[in-house]
Protein backbone atom coordinates (compact mmCIF):
# COMPACT_ATOMS: atom_id res chain seq x y z
CA UNK A 1 0.00 0.00 0.00
CA UNK A 2 2.80 2.43 0.91
CA UNK A 3 4.33 2.35 -2.56
CA UNK A 4 0.99 3.21 -4.18
CA UNK A 5 0.32 6.31 -2.08
CA UNK A 6 2.47 8.48 -4.36
CA UNK A 7 0.57 7.32 -7.44
CA UNK A 8 -2.77 7.82 -5.74
CA UNK A 9 -1.76 11.32 -4.61
CA UNK A 10 -0.64 12.20 -8.15
CA UNK A 11 -3.92 10.96 -9.64
CA UNK A 12 -5.97 12.91 -7.08
CA UNK A 13 -3.88 16.02 -7.74
CA UNK A 14 -4.44 15.71 -11.50
CA UNK A 15 -8.19 15.23 -11.00
CA UNK A 16 -8.27 18.35 -8.81
CA UNK A 17 -6.35 20.44 -11.36
CA UNK A 18 -8.51 19.27 -14.27
CA UNK A 19 -11.69 19.83 -12.26
CA UNK A 20 -10.66 23.33 -11.21
CA UNK A 21 -9.70 24.19 -14.79
CA UNK A 22 -13.00 22.88 -16.12
CA UNK A 23 -14.89 24.91 -13.49
CA UNK A 24 -13.15 28.16 -14.44
CA UNK A 25 -13.40 27.59 -18.19
CA UNK A 26 -17.00 26.40 -18.19
CA UNK A 27 -19.49 28.94 -19.43
CA UNK A 28 -21.75 30.86 -17.14
CA UNK A 29 -25.46 31.13 -17.62
CA UNK A 30 -26.75 33.28 -20.44
CA UNK A 31 -30.10 33.57 -22.13
CA UNK A 32 -31.36 34.87 -25.45
CA UNK A 33 -32.56 38.45 -25.51
CA UNK A 34 -34.30 40.56 -28.12
CA UNK A 35 -32.41 40.51 -31.38
CA UNK A 36 -29.24 38.51 -31.80
CA UNK A 37 -27.57 39.40 -28.50
CA UNK A 38 -27.13 37.05 -25.57
CA UNK A 39 -27.57 38.33 -22.04
CA UNK A 40 -24.97 37.53 -19.42
CA UNK A 41 -26.74 37.90 -16.08
CA UNK A 42 -24.45 38.75 -13.17
CA UNK A 43 -24.65 40.30 -9.73
CA UNK A 44 -24.36 44.10 -9.69
CA UNK A 45 -20.81 43.81 -8.38
CA UNK A 46 -19.74 41.36 -11.10
CA UNK A 47 -21.45 43.43 -13.79
CA UNK A 48 -19.59 46.51 -12.56
CA UNK A 49 -16.31 44.57 -12.76
CA UNK A 50 -16.95 43.63 -16.41
CA UNK A 51 -17.92 47.19 -17.29
CA UNK A 52 -14.84 48.53 -15.51
CA UNK A 53 -12.67 46.19 -17.61
CA UNK A 54 -14.36 47.52 -20.75
CA UNK A 55 -13.78 51.12 -19.67
CA UNK A 56 -10.11 50.31 -19.07
CA UNK A 57 -9.83 48.92 -22.60
CA UNK A 58 -11.58 51.99 -24.02
CA UNK A 59 -9.39 54.39 -22.05
CA UNK A 60 -6.25 52.55 -23.15
CA UNK A 61 -7.44 52.66 -26.76
CA UNK A 62 -7.93 56.42 -26.50
CA UNK A 63 -4.44 56.79 -25.01
CA UNK A 64 -2.93 54.66 -27.80
CA UNK A 65 -4.62 56.78 -30.48
CA UNK A 66 -3.53 59.97 -28.74
CA UNK A 67 0.04 58.70 -28.48
CA UNK A 68 0.09 57.70 -32.15
CA UNK A 69 -1.27 61.09 -33.22
CA UNK A 70 1.46 62.91 -31.30
CA UNK A 71 4.29 60.51 -32.09
CA UNK A 72 4.59 59.57 -28.41
CA UNK A 73 5.66 55.95 -28.70
CA UNK A 74 6.20 55.55 -24.95
CA UNK A 75 2.57 56.51 -24.31
CA UNK A 76 1.46 53.87 -26.83
CA UNK A 77 3.64 51.23 -25.14
CA UNK A 78 2.38 52.08 -21.64
CA UNK A 79 -1.30 52.44 -22.56
CA UNK A 80 -1.37 49.11 -24.38
CA UNK A 81 0.56 47.38 -21.60
CA UNK A 82 -1.88 48.74 -19.00
CA UNK A 83 -4.74 46.89 -20.76
CA UNK A 84 -2.68 43.76 -21.46
CA UNK A 85 -2.83 40.34 -19.83
CA UNK A 86 -1.32 41.78 -16.65
CA UNK A 87 -4.61 43.54 -15.97
CA UNK A 88 -6.52 40.25 -16.30
CA UNK A 89 -4.25 38.15 -14.08
CA UNK A 90 -5.91 39.10 -10.79
CA UNK A 91 -9.41 38.09 -11.83
CA UNK A 92 -11.09 35.72 -9.38
CA UNK A 93 -11.63 32.20 -10.80
CA UNK A 94 -15.13 32.18 -9.27
CA UNK A 95 -15.93 35.35 -11.21
CA UNK A 96 -14.49 33.91 -14.44
CA UNK A 97 -16.60 30.76 -14.02
CA UNK A 98 -19.75 32.90 -14.30
CA UNK A 99 -18.88 34.10 -17.80
CA UNK A 100 -19.60 32.16 -21.00
CA UNK A 101 -16.53 30.57 -22.57
CA UNK A 102 -16.83 32.54 -25.84
CA UNK A 103 -16.99 35.80 -23.89
CA UNK A 104 -13.92 34.90 -21.80
CA UNK A 105 -12.00 33.77 -24.88
CA UNK A 106 -12.71 37.04 -26.66
CA UNK A 107 -11.82 39.09 -23.59
CA UNK A 108 -8.51 37.33 -23.03
CA UNK A 109 -7.64 37.64 -26.72
CA UNK A 110 -8.16 41.40 -26.47
CA UNK A 111 -5.82 41.62 -23.47
CA UNK A 112 -3.30 39.58 -25.46
CA UNK A 113 -3.73 41.92 -28.44
CA UNK A 114 -2.90 44.87 -26.21
CA UNK A 115 0.31 43.14 -25.10
CA UNK A 116 1.17 42.57 -28.76
CA UNK A 117 0.56 46.26 -29.54
CA UNK A 118 2.77 47.28 -26.61
CA UNK A 119 5.55 44.95 -27.74
CA UNK A 120 5.29 46.04 -31.37
CA UNK A 121 5.41 49.71 -30.38
CA UNK A 122 8.47 49.13 -28.22
CA UNK A 123 10.18 47.29 -31.09
CA UNK A 124 9.67 50.11 -33.58
CA UNK A 125 6.54 49.10 -35.49
CA UNK A 126 5.27 51.84 -37.77
CA UNK A 127 2.23 53.93 -36.94
CA UNK A 128 0.43 52.21 -39.79
CA UNK A 129 1.22 48.75 -38.36
CA UNK A 130 0.13 49.79 -34.88
CA UNK A 131 -3.06 51.37 -36.20
CA UNK A 132 -3.83 48.17 -38.10
CA UNK A 133 -3.30 46.08 -34.97
CA UNK A 134 -5.53 48.39 -32.95
CA UNK A 135 -8.18 48.27 -35.69
CA UNK A 136 -8.23 44.47 -35.51
CA UNK A 137 -8.66 44.66 -31.75
CA UNK A 138 -11.49 47.18 -32.07
CA UNK A 139 -13.22 44.76 -34.46
CA UNK A 140 -13.37 42.37 -31.50
CA UNK A 141 -14.95 45.13 -29.39
CA UNK A 142 -17.65 45.61 -32.01
CA UNK A 143 -18.19 41.85 -32.23
CA UNK A 144 -18.51 41.50 -28.47
CA UNK A 145 -20.92 44.41 -28.10
CA UNK A 146 -22.97 43.02 -31.00
CA UNK A 147 -23.16 39.56 -29.44
CA UNK A 148 -23.50 40.16 -25.70
CA UNK A 149 -25.38 42.28 -23.19
CA UNK A 150 -24.35 42.42 -19.53
CA UNK A 151 -27.31 42.53 -17.16
CA UNK A 152 -27.53 42.70 -13.39
CA UNK A 153 -29.71 40.27 -11.47
CA UNK A 154 -32.96 41.95 -10.49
Amino acid sequence: MGRHIGKIALILWLITIVGAGAYVMSGGASKQVVGNRMAIVLSEQDRDLVLDEMRTMLSSTQQIIDGLSRGDRQQVVQAAKFAGMGSAIDLDPNFLAKLPLDFKTLGFSMHSDMDAISKAASQGATERELTSMLGATLTKCVGCHSAWEIRAVK
